[in-house]
């Protein structure tokens, strides 16, 4: 435990990063002086037998929807690819492997509508769901057709089951197609029923799911806890036994403190960004996009707010995929933002705007915004943070009912993201376009890239399309945050960093729960 000299150091410092509350200061005092008073959080000495044989992960919200179609939120997704495993799957260098699929053969050939790309799957034998029924080609064909329901794998033309183990799909080239049969894959007459190696044991949406090993007693409770400080003392209390991606940087080192707590620090893939709603007349031009931009200290927020557990990126593919790139950077220049909104009229208002930023009521997202807000309204821009559950705040921003959000990117691998982000046919219920950004030449060009099956070429492509992102700034990429993994020894023996997906992916469970 951390001494009361240690502890006022980490204070002061909390005062001096911008907007920790006082709530949170008390929180973390209480946890000290209890300490410190021996009769304080200790671990739990005698555990029942039901406690023992439980492991308790702790995310910022819980798991909403667990229909693999509509498993959107990294929430919910973290707990359907525990439910069930996809045909191919990424390994820790996120290389695409299989997993229920035994092979592919890939062939091009040229149908009565042009090319088309021939894709036979084999399917392991012998593979069975929680309730015994077989993962055959019928099984696998139907839970590919709900995706299609659902908008996902439009671009296959046709799934035939051409044996009990194999099927042949018929695509149109699409480039990202290993990447989509990552998706889980399900019994369509009960999606619970598991193809994984955990079954699901209870679920309260929002709240918590409750997963436990095929052939095993040991049970996982995957839970939300909203408030960040409330997170770390149930960790060290011993209440909570794994966080991932969820420990605000500024408290890393408090937990590095702890005794029986570990830490693996790892480079990440999520993307934090802010995101900007051209339907706004002040946000359709383009040179108050690019003053918000510069007006950001990303440096120092990393520095102060983030502990330099992140560094700044430019573009919405982190810096690890072979297609990143950096067309343009904004430095932090508050005389070039004031000169841009001088230039686009912004002043000749008789009242300065008011642009609502919707965020989400996690503590330390709260202070990121609160720290870029201070930053704008310094160059003369007027900004509301509206909070929400994080639910409902992401109803809102699908919905378009905001000026400016931010948010995450969580696990990015395939570069379709661009697509997906701004192509002006993929706005909201059809994607996630939820800047409103059209862009003719830019949907031109991913739609070229979506179809080229050479990566050179296709490499090519996605440099134009986000030398025009970065250009235009629907969404201005702030930082790439490393995965952060942390866990009570006590319960968790080790957790080996070669079975870890980054991103934020909890499928190492699978190899250090019995």
């Amino acid at each position: 435990m951390i001494s009361i000299n240690q502890y006022v150091k980490i204070k002061e410092k909390f005062k001096k990063i911008y907007f920790i509350s006082l709530q949170d200061l008390l929180l973390l005092g209480l946890i000290n002086f209890i300490s410190q008073n021996s009769c304080g959080i200790k671990e739990k000495n005698k555990e029942s037998s039901e406690e023992r044989e439980k492991i308790v992960i702790a995310m910022e919200d819980g798991p909403t929807n667990l229909y693999p179609p509509l498993a959107n939120s990294a929430y919910s997704f973290r707990v359907v690819e525990l439910i069930h495993r996809a045909l191919f799957k990424f390994d820790k260098n996120l290389n695409i492997i299989p997993d229920l699929a035994e092979k592919i053969d890939i062939q091009k050939t040229r149908g009565n509508d042009g090319e088309e790309i021939i894709l036979k799957i084999k399917i392991r034998e012998g593979e069975k769901t929680c309730s015994g029924k077989k993962i055959n080609s019928s099984l696998v064909a139907k839970s590919l057709k709900k995706y299609i329901e659902r908008g996902k794998f439009r671009y296959i033309k046709s799934i035939r089951e051409t044996s009990e183990n194999e099927i042949e799909l018929i695509s149109e080239p699409y480039a990202s197609i290993m990447y989509d049969l990552t998706s889980p894959i399900f019994p369509e007459d009960n999606f619970t029923d598991c193809t994984g190696e955990f079954k699901l044991v209870e679920f309260e949406p929002g709240k918590k799911a409750v997963l436990q090993k095929r052939n095993g007693k040991k049970k996982v409770v995957i839970k939300g806890i909203e408030n960040d400080i409330t997170r770390v003392l149930e960790l060290e209390k011993g209440d909570v036994d794994i966080i991932v991606n969820a420990v605000p940087p500024n408290l890393i080192e408090y937990i590095k403190k702890l005794k029986n707590v570990q830490v693996i620090e790892r480079s990440g893939i999520n993307i934090s960004y802010i995101g900007l709603n051209l339907r706004n007349k002040y946000l359709a031009d383009k040179r108050v996009r690019k003053a918000i931009a510069y007006a950001i200290p990303k440096e120092e927020i990393i520095k102060n707010l983030l502990e330099d557990y992140a560094e700044p990126i430019n573009s919405m593919l982190p810096k690890s995929s072979v297609f990143y790139f950096e067309h343009h950077q904004y430095p932090y220049s508050p005389q070039t933002a004031k000169k841009l909104l001088e230039e686009a009229g912004f002043f000749s208002e008789q009242k300065i705007p008011v642009f609502i930023w919707k965020t989400s009521n996690v503590k330390y997202a709260i202070r990121n915004v609160k720290a870029i807000a201070s930053a704008l309204e310094k160059i003369g821009m007027k900004i509301d943070i509206q909070t929400r559950e994080f639910s409902t705040f992401f109803y809102e921003v699908i919905n378009g009912n905001f000026d400016m959000y931010s948010l995450n990117f969580v696990g990015v691998k395939d570069p379709e993201i661009l697509r997906y982000i701004a192509h002006s046919k993929m706005i909201p219920p059809y994607g996630a376009n939820r800047a409103m950004f059209s862009n003719p030449i830019f949907d031109a060009i991913v739609e070229k890239a979506s179809s080229e099956m050479n990566e050179r070429k296709r490499k090519t492509l996605l440099e134009q399309a986000q030398k025009i992102l970065q250009d235009e700034l629907p969404y201005i990429p702030l930082w790439q945050v490393k995965d952060i993994i942390v866990f009570r020894k006590n319960k968790v023996k080790h957790i080996d960093e070669s079975d870890i997906i980054p991103g934020g992916s909890l499928t190492f469970l699978s190899k250090i729960i019995e």
